[in-house]
């Protein structure tokens, strides 16, 4: 049996490694008292990485090359190459603040904050993008994407990461932790929670819990599965697997195709809500915008990146709690 090194761990973490390969990798990690040093020289990541993939069990997510994606005929038109939706129930995020964005660098990180009443996207260092929900903090060190793509968060976000198998991106909220390696997916977090939910549309991921010291399982989630984290009555972790609800917000995020011809925006509207199940509100009495006509043709797109265009296009703003979208004029400035 070969020696155990750093670059062999390494060579294992991205799920490069032979079958006897493997076989060493394992048998060193069962005594790792007999190779210290290989061990000690991983960086902390490296080394929780180590132990998460081993301990959980997905060493074939990690080897295996993903299939290609395929179009599923969900409720929605269009497909996601596969999403995953986490929730807190802790009630709804709205906020007075005015539209604004707030970026801070500092030795350590980046931190990023939605200070506004909108969906914010931001793209991050390796080109995966975040939508992120009003009140929500996504932070991320300069470390980023050397070994790891690793994030925390507070609030809520939808994440659609570029496939990387050798760089696993990983979201670290304050009760769970999700691993994925491109995919697209919806993060909804608070350290005052007391429920949280992972939901799958397509692809597979793992869920655990953040505090490893308790005796909760982990869970491997598929398509339409939800794992839902609560604390008991009792004051104990619980973790469940169950079917996705038909109704769930996670559909303002589905990709559908649809074509405007001088439509007026109360049409338009009729039309969004029908296809991605959600509430939009126009201003009351403002009949000159209702009647305004648009002509546009989305492409493969979710409603978020939709009512981006509509700002663009008719000089609109919106506010929302993910669940309603509430349109208005923009506010211009002189």
């Amino acid at each position: 049996m070969q020696p155990i090194t750093p670059e062999l761990i390494e060579k294992y973490l991205a799920g490069k490694c032979n079958t006897d390969e493997e076989a060493t990798v394992l048998t060193w990690f069962n005594a790792p008292e007999n190779e210290p040093d290989a061990y000690d020289q991983l960086s902390p990541e490296a080394k929780q990485a180590l132990q998460d993939r081993l301990i959980l069990g997905i060493r074939e997510k990690i080897r295996l090359s993903e299939p290609p994606v395929k179009k599923f005929n969900y409720y929605w038109a269009g497909a996601i190459a596969a999403s995953i939706l986490i929730f807190i129930t802790i009630g709804l995020l709205w906020y007075k603040q005015p539209v604004a964005n707030k970026s801070t660098v500092n030795n350590d990180n980046i931190r990023i904050v939605n200070t506004g009443q909108k969906i914010k996207k931001v793209t991050l260092p390796d080109g995966s993008t975040a939508w992120l929900n009003p009140g929500t903090v996504v932070t991320y060190d300069h470390s980023f994407n050397r070994q790891f793509r690793t994030v925390s968060l507070t609030g809520e976000s939808f994440f659609d990461v570029k496939k990387d198998h050798a760089h696993p991106f990983i979201v670290r909220t304050a009760h769970m932790s999700t691993k994925v390696w491109g995919t697209s997916f919806s993060v909804k977090d608070n350290e005052h929670a007391l429920r949280a939910e992972v939901t799958v549309v397509t692809g597979k991921v793992s869920v655990a819990i953040a505090d490893r010291n308790k005796d909760v399982a982990d869970v491997m989630l598929h398509p339409q599965q939800k794992a839902v984290w609560q604390v008991t009555a009792k004051k104990t972790d619980k973790l469940e697997v169950s079917l996705v609800e038909k109704h769930s917000v996670l559909k303002i995020w589905g990709k559908t195709s649809l074509s405007f011809n001088d439509v007026s925006l109360r049409e338009a509207v009729r039309v969004l809500q029908q296809q991605f199940d959600v509430i939009i509100m126009l201003p009351d009495g403002d009949h000159d915008l209702a009647e305004a006509k648009l002509q546009a043709d989305f492409s493969n797109q979710s409603l978020p990146e939709i009512m981006e265009v509509l700002e663009k296009l008719l000089n609109v703003s919106y506010v929302t709690d993910g669940k309603k979208f509430v349109l208005q004029r923009a506010i211009t400035t002189n």
